[in-house]
């Protein structure tokens, strides 16, 4: 082989050297994604986990959608910082306020990022820049490992075994009893969760009635305060008070001695006022204006009289005489008469004493029929005093004297 030939194959190994090498670095960066442009979007979560390395897969219900290209910190310390290198074809379809958490592909597996869809996605997608934040970091098998022997640290694994080898003793042979009283357990449960409600209103009022007391305990304090004055008086004048209780007494058995006695005669004469007691409940409205027009009466007749007093007094050196005297003529029945409209209880026009009841026109059918006797004075006659108040000791009417039919 010439020269010019072993030149010429030389340099041609070289280039398939260099060949091979140009692939493997275009290989290494195309698995690099050298040649591929991204959006960088930065997520910030409590922690990390050890499994989250660079190239672990991002992932939107169940869709690559990028990768993870950064894990660090935040400029705190305090959060684990992740950048996602994200397609650009698939970030604009990725709302702003997604949900993401750190899954485990497997037990030992590294962990990917898992996007979700919100419920109500936002209108603004992911954009260069964008920060997100994680809602949920799954476990690692290390860090459970971890709290399981904090747990079996606390707990004395010898002392566990112990205690679960006497409960297994304790329950050997028992399994029927066990049953019945979870059985049991079970039913009481049922019945308490039908009540709750019920014991719910009750502790909703206790609470009121607790409120209430704590408003009014001031109040009973001071209650007591004045009850305990008072039992330190009755114990001073305990003599006095001892007094009172024996007088008392000898009151109640001279009570029950006059009720014994005469208890019929009471009941009788209460029984005998029941006629009495209800014309006056009926006509107890009126009684007011009653006595008020009496009042203003009494007030007109004072200023006519000279004043307020018992008797008649002189008006401007005048004395006033007053008779009393017989009518003088005949009471007719077409005379109008003067009597009420109404039954029952009525003021008419009282306590106003310049009104009067209407006069009822003869031929009413309300009038009393009236004995048309001669009522004038007549010689002969009994004296005034007789005509007025009857006979002496016997109250009755004079005869002579007109009197109303059936009286």
């Amino acid at each position: 082989m010439s020269a010019r030939e072993k030149t010429g194959t030389r340099l041609a190994g070289i280039a398939l050297i260099a060949v091979v090498i140009l692939l493997g670095f275009l290989t290494i960066g195309m698995y690099n994604n050298a040649f591929t442009s991204t959006v960088p979007v930065t997520l910030q979560a409590d922690r990390a986990g050890l499994q989250m390395e660079p190239k672990n897969r991002v992932k939107l219900d169940g869709i690559d959608v990028g990768r993870v290209s950064k894990v660090g910190l935040t400029d705190d310390g305090r959060h684990a910082q992740i950048t996602l290198a994200m397609q650009p074809d698939k970030v604009g379809r990725i709302p702003s306020n997604v949900t993401v958490s750190l899954e485990q592909l497997t037990a030992f597996g590294n962990k990917f990022v898992n996007l979700s869809m919100p419920a109500q996605p936002s209108s603004r997608p992911l954009q260069a820049g964008s920060v997100i934040h994680a809602d949920q970091v799954t476990v690692e098998v290390n860090e459970l490992f971890d709290n399981l022997t904090k747990v079996l640290n606390v707990l004395h694994p010898a002392k566990v075994n112990t205690t679960l080898g006497a409960l297994a003793q304790a329950l050997n042979g028992r399994g029927d009893k066990l049953g019945d009283t979870l059985k049991v357990g079970s039913d009481y449960l049922k019945k308490i969760n039908t009540d709750l409600p019920t014991i719910q209103t009750d502790l909703i009022k206790t609470n009121k009635v607790a409120n209430l007391y704590a408003d009014v305990t001031p109040d009973l304090l001071t209650l007591l305060d004045n009850v305990t004055v008072t039992s330190d008086t009755l114990s001073e004048k305990g003599p006095e008070f001892a007094s009172t209780l024996l007088s008392l007494t000898t009151l109640g058995d001279d009570g029950h001695d006059l009720l014994e006695d005469n208890g019929d005669d009471l009941s009788d004469m209460l029984d005998s006022l029941r006629p009495t007691t209800r014309l006056l409940r009926k006509y107890s409205p009126e009684f007011v204006c009653l006595f008020q027009g009496a009042e203003e009466a009494h007030r007109r007749l004072s200023i006519a009289f000279g004043g307020d007093g018992p008797g008649f007094k002189p008006i401007a050196g005048i004395m006033t005489h007053t008779v009393v005297e017989p009518g003088d003529e005949t009471y007719r029945p077409d005379q109008p008469n003067v009597l009420s409209h109404h039954e029952g209880p009525g003021c008419s026009g009282m306590p106003n004493v310049t009104k009067f009841p209407p006069a009822v026109p003869k031929g009413d059918p309300t009038a009393p029929e009236l004995d048309p006797g001669n009522n004038a004075y007549q010689p002969g006659q009994p004296p005034l005093v007789v005509q007025l108040f009857g006979h002496p000791g016997t109250g009755l009417p004079v005869p002579g004297v007109a009197q109303k039919k059936g009286n």
